[in-house]
């Protein structure tokens, strides 16, 4: 078992939801060396058998406001989905930049840069929080198992990453 599930890449891990918002990055170790990759690459890469996480590193945080949001049935759970922000605003409310996760709702939690391009440069309101929304939905491809189906997972990564959001906006002062 690793740290978080990281290794394996499990869809339901929280850990690895956040970490990918913190840009983090991965070492293995195999027969051929120690590689080091972005965590990104690393959930999205095929790995064999000869391959060991043997380190991760998250670097230094820049200025800004953070935000994880999960949904489980009861705390112990598995997540049904999970969301994680980070963003920062500008003096006028404008997103200078923003990153995203979302767990639950592919195979393996990954970034949501579709959303953060749709957000970059744009003033944090209530229109932008709908427009990234819809990208959301659009952005995942959860699939249905025993505690949630595809369509449920799709609108609650919507939800919860609107509530990441507006958490980040609330500890920048802004208010919507």
């Amino acid at each position: 078992a690793t740290l978080g599930n990281i290794a394996y890449g499990s869809a339901a891990a929280d850990l690895i939801t956040a970490l990918l918002v913190l840009d983090t990055v991965v070492v293995t170790a195999e027969p051929r060396g120690r590689h080091r990759v972005a965590l990104t690459d690393y959930l999205a890469a095929s790995r064999g058998a000869d391959s060991l996480l043997v380190e991760v590193a998250i670097p230094a945080l820049p200025n800004g406001q953070w935000s994880f949001q999960r949904f489980a049935r009861t705390e112990p759970d598995l997540p049904v989905a999970n969301a994680a922000a980070g963003l920062q605003l500008d003096s006028r409310g404008r997103v200078k930049w923003a990153r995203l996760a979302l767990g639950g709702a592919a195979s393996v939690p990954f970034r949501a840069s579709s959303v953060e391009e749709l957000m970059r440069g744009r003033i944090f309101d209530r229109t932008l929080l709908a427009e990234a929304g819809g990208e959301v939905m659009r952005a995942v491809e959860p699939a249905s198992d025993c505690r949630a189906s595809a369509g449920y997972r799709r609108e609650l990564s919507r939800v919860l990453m609107g509530r990441a959001l507006e958490a980040c906006a609330a500890q920048a002062g802004c208010s919507l």
